[in-house]
């Protein structure tokens, strides 16, 4: 277990005791019993009859489910306690959790923040350190939650692993980085190392290879959640490496312009390629170069006539 994770399991542990402690703790206090009906019930069965105009039908199916409310109340407070700090439990390990699980942890401290007020101004004490814990829990989650960091924005994964590699032209809006990736000849393109794809490094690499894929036919055969899970990226960094993975199957690409298509031009597989038209694929990857939407190396260029070389070769794939 990773220290990331076990990180999150000792924080979900904690958010669960303050969820059920806040929850239990508070109901029970807030709503102890029903005090109108109480009150009835104490008066004498005759004031009761020529008073509320009730029969002694009603007295006593009204005394039935007084006591059945109340011997079920405890335990309805203890079920929904245990079920909230189980459920705060779950969205603080980092495989189950996404973005949703902020407005879950906000509602923690809401709840909490209210029955810490509510225990402050009523002299409550157990109330107040229930509403207490369940702050400290709810804030404790959202430390977790950013800890662990299970869906990265894109840019912040790519600041990962090529921080080195990506840098500003002085004279154009275009971003530049090192040398192009090169792509061995001699070797199939279907089994070539996952590793061709921008933005997949070591770290990347290593976790997709625990998931079997390895190579660019794999990577290009997989669905976006198998991979978004395998690497830990968000669903369109997977989406992004699965579609380039694919346009890289054609033997004539490179990866600079593989990028630039899916970026730039939502280009999303050699089908797709085959059915642009060159002239407006080409209008539309420089476009993306010229709003800094890609990094390319300084001395990588291409014509119309690449472009169209490039989707002639997909119609006869």
């Amino acid at each position: 277990m990773m220290a990331g994770e076990r990180l999150s399991v000792a924080g979900g542990v904690i958010a669960f005791l303050a969820g059920f402690t806040g929850v239990y703790f508070s109901g029970t206090l807030l709503f102890p019993n029903l005090t109108p009906i109480t009150n009835i019930l104490q008066l004498p069965v005759s004031e009761l009859l020529g008073s509320y105009g009730t029969t002694l039908i009603d007295i006593v199916f009204l005394q039935l489910s007084l006591i059945l409310l109340n011997s079920a109340y405890g335990g309805f407070w203890h079920m929904l306690g245990l079920l909230s700090g189980a459920g705060v439990l779950l969205l603080s390990y980092p495989l189950t959790a996404g973005k949703w699980v902020k407005g879950v942890i906000i509602g923690l401290i809401g709840l909490g923040a209210l029955e810490l007020f509510s225990g402050i101004s009523g002299s409550a004490n157990i109330l107040a350190v229930g509403g207490g814990l369940a702050v400290i829990g709810g804030l404790l989650g959202v430390g977790v939650w950013r800890a662990t960091r299970y869906e990265k924005p894109e840019v912040e994964a790519a600041r990962v692993e090529v921080p080195a590699e990506k840098v500003v032209a002085e004279k154009a809006e275009k971003k530049v980085k090192g040398a192009a990736k090169i792509v061995p000849t001699g070797v199939p393109r279907a089994q070539l190392e996952i590793s061709q794809v921008e933005g997949i490094g070591p770290v990347y690499a290593s976790r997709l290879e625990k998931a079997e894929i390895k190579t660019l036919s794999q990577l290009a055969n997989s669905s976006v959640d198998k991979v978004a899970s395998a690497a830990k990226v968000n669903k369109k960094e997977a989406e992004k490496w699965i579609r380039i993975a694919n346009l890289l199957l054609l033997d004539i690409l490179d990866e600079e312009a593989a990028e630039i298509m899916v970026v730039g031009a939502e280009v999303t597989s050699l089908k797709d390629l085959a059915e642009r038209k060159p002239d407006e694929l080409y209008e539309q990857m420089q476009a993306a170069l010229k709003m800094g939407k890609v990094a390319i190396p300084k001395d990588y260029s291409f014509t119309k006539q690449d472009v169209e070389k490039w989707v002639n070769a997909a119609k006869r794939k």
